[in-house]
């Protein structure tokens, strides 16, 4: 959409945040990126500050921004994906763990 609207690539950085901090995570050796990618909850604003410095220089223009903003209004669309059955989970099984309140925001 950037492109074929003739504005400048934005860089995105992504990662998942644990919020249990008794949560330990392991993986093999050779996938050791994966602790640059899943971080716990306390470590959200050090993750977000390194992502800021990494991304000191202005990109695009205000008026730029706004034709983004623009953009993003007019195409953006309701996700039709039900994950819960993508997955095989029940309902029941997400209320004992508290995680629906969530779903229920981003998949009403």
């Amino acid at each position: 959409m950037l492109l074929k609207e003739r504005l400048p690539a934005l860089p995105i950085e992504h990662f998942v945040v644990i919020i249990n901090p008794s949560t330990y995570i392991k993986t093999e050796k050779d996938n050791s990126y994966i602790f640059k990618r899943v971080i716990h909850a306390e470590k959200i604003v050090d993750r977000l500050m390194e992502a800021k410095s990494a991304y000191n220089k202005q990109i695009m223009w205000p008026n730029q921004l706004q034709t983004l903003n623009e953009l993003i209004f007019a195409r953006n669309t309701l996700l039709e994906n039900r994950i819960l059955s993508e997955y095989g989970i029940s309902e029941k099984e997400l209320f004992k763990r508290g995680a629906m309140s969530l779903l229920q925001i981003f998949y009403p």
